[in-house]
């Protein structure tokens, strides 16, 4: 996958034949269609949520479908456990587990990345928590897929976690609950 070979043939008008072999390359990045659930994490009431990823893909034009990802890096706007006592006192806001018995998780740094994660057996757990003092937090999820030849795709989306119940998806959709924004997927 990944490449193909043209043999060219030319004959002149004596009939001298010549021939040359071209191997172009014929590498794209794969393509993510990204589904996603929920975008907003209500009420912050300090839980667990599970991030949801059924229905998201990656298809190579060459290999056709790409079953994990190579990497998955998250962070979120604010830390696991502000000074003060304004975000419930809690470490671990970000955790991913692998099918394959893998678990990092956020306890001393807003950023965790992963390496290979399967959309459709692993999982993306956020606690719905925010500073009491803040405009609401952004977890920001960046998957990266590579096919075998190396090239590299990206996808990033945005979770949040309101200041209050009436506040809008920083992108400002109407509906954050289905916002498909470019300010949200991006």
């Amino acid at each position: 996958p990944g490449t193909i070979t043209r043999t060219w043939i030319a004959e002149d008008a004596c009939g001298n034949v010549a021939t040359c072999d071209q191997t172009p390359a014929v590498d794209q990045p794969p393509v993510i269609t990204l589904a996603f659930s929920p975008h907003a994490l209500w009420p912050a009431d300090h839980k667990q949520t599970k991030i949801s990823l059924g229905g998201t893909t990656i298809v190579d034009a060459c290999e056709g479908p790409i079953g994990a990802f190579s990497n998955i890096t998250i962070s979120s706007s604010e830390p696991d456990d502000a000074a003060g006592s304004g975000d419930g006192d809690t470490t671990g806001d970000i955790r991913v587990r692998t099918s394959a018995g893998g678990f990092v998780s956020s306890n001393a740094s807003p950023v965790v990345t992963a390496g290979s994660f399967d959309p459709v057996t692993d999982t993306i757990e956020l606690r719905a928590e925010r500073s009491g003092n803040g405009g609401g937090r952004v977890y920001t999820i960046t998957l990266t897929a590579r096919d075998s030849v190396g090239d590299l795709a990206h996808k990033s989306f945005t979770v949040y976690v309101p200041k209050s119940q009436g506040e809008k998806h920083p992108c400002q959709c109407p509906n954050p609950q289905a916002c498909q924004c470019p300010d949200c997927l991006h």
